[in-house]
């Protein structure tokens, strides 16, 4: 039996399935289904296991229906019904008819399949043969794709044309003066038709100058093409080959539908907003689809893909073209003109020198516009590319090189600075001139000198230098250091994540400080001419790029006209800081400054969590301590604990605790240790966690936490560890409810 033979089998036995009224929604909607795909096929024979009393009595075989060599199925076994985290999908529930089949009266009308299948004998006998038809009463088929050869692109480009060749100059700005109508291929061998032509001009492509400029986006490499058989959905950019088997277009709703097959599978794509592909296509045109694999009701469809007409042998790397839905010009149009248009240029002048083309190992003009049209590997497009944006920074260059030429002919006024001016005002700055300041003043008195006019543009590091008081904290990989204190060499911390070293330290006297208080209630404190990177709340959503304001900016224009904040500063990004001196594990840590006690000289830990205790016991074991209950008679039997060192004497976590300085702090005067702060961005994620695992909550929303914590301390060093990993935290005072006795 052959593979489509199978296939048909199949489909008797769920379409019987399913007039029966035995069949679930997954069977019943491949009952209704014109193609399968070899998922759904494979979905189809998971289910039929459960049906194989109906099937019996309906006349099929199910170890035939599993294939030839699956064995007969047993059914599946009946568990107990799981419910929350990790219990997985529900189970289907079997239809009443499994259990009591039912014959349902015959169906009529679109998708009722085989006419009273129940009572045809041949199905009784084991021995269906049904004719199956698609919706078009087309009978289903193999489709055969032929070997479409792949030439080198030097062959692609040696076929002949059907016109001589083109008449220009012979220069690439010569090509301007060719009309697009001039080229065969794009239609037929008479050239371009009126509305080709009116579509490709208001795309902006007139001349073959335009057709050549216009650069493919990218390419698709004939070698990695993927068979219709092996197409799975989630797969990214593929591309298969197929036949067409239908097209359709409905221009009210804007879309058209393009069904494609090899051999026994179908791949369809719908195209939103472009109807009139669907007149580009006939039925067997054999096409190139390219584009993401998804899956619809269980079959593979491939979204907006583009899709290419394969008619000739075509080189390794097919050009995808930007394309105009708008004005209906496709990729396939644009490639198989700029195919005619090559293979008649039989030369093309270089301006550039051959020894400037060795030296920069770029290829000649003609070669590499051939290159990026008919290109054999991804390195001669590459290269084709290089050498077109390489012709044109040259003209920008050589057009700027002109300009300013022609500015050196006239006359300018000849100064002779004296430094009148200039050195009482450098002699009041608070610090002294780096070395290119006073070089980029000595270049521009000998401008002032020439007799020739001066073009010169200052450019300076705006902005990456910071502006605050001595006594503001600076963030370094080691910790917080003091402004008055940065040295020269130091390196800083960066809003980007990054580190940076401190090139140049000036002094700027007295000056105004303001402090800028945000909406999460931090501060901090700049002068007038700090620079902020901002963006409205609304340009956020809408990705629209940042401003770069002075806080006397700022300070101008803080609120809207309602009184909502203006600007936002973006989150900054994590940074690994390099603090030392942790010597317990960091969730342990923060495990301990949730539930966790020092105040009475000794390392307690209260907690019912047999995951947490399992977790402090093993913490513990590693430093030489055991985890032990409390005394039978204390009121908090089974929850409270002490960590003791198992070697009288010798309890490496209460000297740790000491060691940070929390011994004999309680509850409402606990802190984070600053080691832990300066932590890479592991530790201090670890350190979140032991804490939310203890005292923290989801919110009922799901998209926000919340810590309750006593200190008011460590709330406060909570909320820096949460803003050094780029998120954002609130103080709020939660009153403590009595209960009543």
């Amino acid at each position: 039996m052959t593979a489509v033979e199978q296939v048909d089998t199949l489909r008797a036995a769920v379409i019987a399935l399913h007039q029966s009224g035995s069949a679930t929604a997954i069977l019943s909607a491949a009952a209704r289904s014109a193609h399968w795909h070899p998922a759904v096929v494979e979905r189809v024979r998971a289910q039929l296991p459960a049906f194989a009393d109906q099937l019996g009595a309906l006349g099929f075989d199910l170890t035939q229906l599993l294939g030839p060599t699956a064995q007969k199925a047993k059914p599946p076994p009946q568990h107990a019904p799981r419910h929350g985290f990790g219990a997985g999908p529900p189970r289907v529930p079997l239809d009443p008819a499994l259990r009591a089949p039912q014959h349902a009266a015959p169906r009529r009308g679109f998708g009722a399949g085989p006419a009273a299948p129940a009572t045809d004998p041949a199905l009784h006998q084991g021995t269906p043969k049904p004719q199956h038809t698609t919706r078009n009463a087309r009978p289903r088929h193999d489709v055969e794709i032929p070997t479409i050869p792949t030439l080198s692109a030097a062959a692609v480009l040696g076929q002949p044309s059907h016109k001589p060749p083109l008449e220009f100059e012979g220069t690439l700005d010569g090509l301007r003066g060719v009309p697009l109508d001039d080229l065969a291929g794009i239609r037929d061998d008479a050239g371009i038709g009126d509305k080709e032509l009116e579509r490709l001009t208001a795309a902006g492509i007139a001349t073959v100058y335009d057709l050549m400029m216009r650069v493919p986006l990218r390419y698709i490499d004939r070698s990695e093409i993927t068979p219709m058989s092996a197409l799975r959905p989630g797969m990214k950019n593929v591309a298969t080959v197929g036949k067409v088997l239908s097209t359709k277009a409905d221009w009210g709703k804007k879309y058209a539908r393009i069904e494609i097959g090899a051999g026994g599978y179908r791949v369809t794509s719908m195209q939103f907003q472009q109807p009139w592909l669907a007149q580009r296509f006939r039925r067997d045109d054999l096409v190139l689809m390219w584009g993401d694999v998804t899956e619809w009701e269980g079959f593979i469809q491939m979204g907006g893909a583009l899709i290419a007409p394969m008619r000739d042998a075509t080189a390794p790397f097919v050009p995808v073209y930007p394309q105009s839905d708008k004005h209906q010009v496709s990729t396939w149009t644009l490639h198989r003109a700029a195919l005619d248009a090559l293979r008649r240029l039989p030369a093309l002048d270089d301006p550039l020198p051959e020894q400037i083309r060795t030296a920069r190992q770029l290829p000649g003009r003609l070669e590499a516009l051939r290159a990026v049209h008919v290109p054999d590997n991804a390195a001669d497009a590459t290269s084709g590319r290089d050498r077109l944006a390489y012709d044109e920074l040259l003209r920008m260059q050589l057009a700027m090189g002109v300009q300013r030429n022609a500015a050196r002919q006239q006359p300018a006024v000849v100064h002779a600075p004296t430094g009148r001016l200039t050195r009482p005002w450098l002699e009041s700055l608070p610090w002294p001139l780096t070395g290119a300041q006073s070089r980029v003043l000595k270049e521009i008195a000998e401008d002032l000198r020439a007799p020739s006019p001066m073009k010169r543009l200052l450019q300076g590091d705006v902005g990456s230098g910071k502006a605050q008081p001595l006594d503001a904290r600076v963030l370094t990989p080691d910790g917080f250091k003091l402004m008055g204190n940065m040295q020269i060499g130091d390196t800083v911390v960066t809003p980007c994540g990054s580190t940076a070293p401190v090139v140049g330290i000036y002094p700027q006297g007295d000056r105004d400080i303001y402090r800028l208080t945000f909406s999460d209630g931090t501060s901090v404190e700049a002068d007038d001419e700090h620079l902020w990177v901002v963006n409205t709340s609304s340009g956020w959503h809408r990705n629209t790029a940042t401003k770069t304001l002075t806080t006397s900016e700022l300070r101008r224009s803080l609120t809207e006209k309602n009184g909502a904040s203006r600007w936002h500063l973006p989150v900054i990004t994590p940074v690994d800081l390099q603090g030392e001196g942790r010597p317990l594990d960091p969730y342990l840590m923060g495990l301990l400054l949730g539930d966790g006690g020092f105040s009475d000289g000794a390392v307690t830990f209260t907690n019912a969590d047999k995951v947490l205790l399992d977790y402090v016991r093993e913490a513990a074991d590693h430093l030489g301590c055991e985890l032990v209950p409390a005394d039978s008679s204390s009121m908090k039997h089974g929850i409270y604990y002490r960590i003791v060192g198992k070697t009288r004497g010798i309890n490496r976590v209460a000297l740790a605790v000491r060691f940070l300085e929390l011994m004999r702090h309680s509850s409402r005067t606990k802190f984070v240790p600053e080691s832990y702060k300066q932590a890479p961005v592991s530790a201090r994620i670890a350190l979140l966690q032991g804490l939310m695992d203890t005292d923290g909550e989801i919110g009922q929303e799901g998209s926000s936490v919340a810590l309750t914590l006593a200190s008011e301390r460590l709330i406060d060093d909570v909320a820096w560890v949460v803003y050094s990993l780029g998120g954002r935290a609130k103080k709020r005072v939660v009153q403590k409810r009595e209960l009543d006795p």
